[in-house]
């Protein structure tokens, strides 16, 4: 259950109705008012065991929905601590100034792809510099839109590996008005060790959106609090919107379709696989290799009378018509 996801179901009729709402929201809260009911389909299993017969019915896989991304979270998370290489990691935060916030909520499947490319950009240009590095980096970003208390503060974190290829003759990456420098676009560097606890970090922000079921206090049809860490004291707070303002809050962080929150660059980026593997050869990087033991059942098929895992499918549920 989802203290946070019921919240959503119960306010997605009337905020339905508004027309002030993006495309993108719309199709936001269709999927999690339809995640695991009858709407989306499932099947009909019975226990080979006690003979006892449930239904299970199909998660959204919208990554703005609470119910959803728990087992994402967790693969995305053991394949990039398993592709850590054995150096020190840096944990760098770009972010803009404020008076650009309004482009970015009016625009953002434009500004974001803009955001993502300049601070990579600026970050290379740095590193190709010989008194710096003179070296190809390789980045792993993750975009954020949020602050602490749901605001709109689009910043991305980067996990940057504390060392880059050299080139014969290094170049510059990105071209970045030097102007661009001068207001406000503030990077904040701080060590991160081996960088396992950083992926652990970002990961929390690849599957889900901005807020979750932990950091609710109350949630009814009138109010919402939740808490929050201040950023300048560190002292943990409560704060208490009005549910319109918090569903608003809550919508703006719904990225456009096809916009992805994970991005590679340099020697990271996919299709740079021979310079990644010149990396970690120059590096000696130890390959794990992974128990292929069978795994364990998946849980939906624990009988939830007997505990056994027995259940097996009798019968398909086809999922209504999806909405527009």
């Amino acid at each position: 259950m989802s203290v946070l996801a019921d919240w959503l179901v119960r306010q997605a009729p009337s905020a339905l109705h508004r027309g002030d709402l993006r495309p993108e929201q719309r199709r936001a809260l269709h999927a999690i008012r339809r995640c695991r009911t009858p709407a989306s389909g499932g099947q009909r299993y019975r226990c080979a065991h006690c003979g006892g017969e449930h239904h299970g019915y199909h998660s959204c896989h919208h990554r703005a929905c609470p119910r959803c991304g728990g087992g994402k979270t967790a693969t995305w998370t053991q394949q990039q601590v398993a592709r850590l290489l054995p150096v020190p990691y840096f944990f760098v935060t770009c972010t803009v100034p404020e008076s650009l916030h309004g482009a970015f909520a009016a625009r953002p499947e434009l500004l974001h792809d803009l955001f993502f490319k300049a601070a990579a950009g600026a970050i290379q240009t740095v590193a190709a510099m010989p008194r710096h590095l003179g070296a190809e980096l390789g980045l792993l970003g993750v975009l954020h839109t949020s602050g602490r208390q749901l605001q709109h503060h689009p910043h991305i974190h980067f996990i940057v590996p504390g060392g880059g290829l050299r080139a014969a003759a290094p170049q510059l990456h990105a071209q970045i008005p030097e102007s661009a420098w001068f207001h406000g676009w503030w990077v904040h560097i701080e060590a991160a060790g081996t960088g396992e606890h950083v992926v652990k970090y970002l990961a929390r922000y690849v599957q889900h959106t901005a807020i979750s079921d932990e950091r609710i206090l109350q949630a009814d049809d009138q109010s919402v609090r939740f808490s929050y860490t201040d950023s300048r004291t560190g002292v943990r707070r409560a704060c208490t919107l009005c549910a319109e303002e918090f569903l608003r809050r809550y919508l703006q962080h719904v990225l456009p379709p096809g916009q992805h929150r994970v991005r590679y660059f340099g020697w990271l980026h996919p299709s740079a696989t021979r310079r990644r593997m010149l990396v970690e050869n120059l590096l000696e990087k130890r390959i794990v290799v992974h128990d292929r033991a069978s795994p364990p059942p998946p849980w939906h098929l624990r009988c939830p009378q007997c505990q056994r895992f027995a259940l097996f499918v009798v019968e398909r549920l086809l999922p209504a018509r999806a909405p527009p």
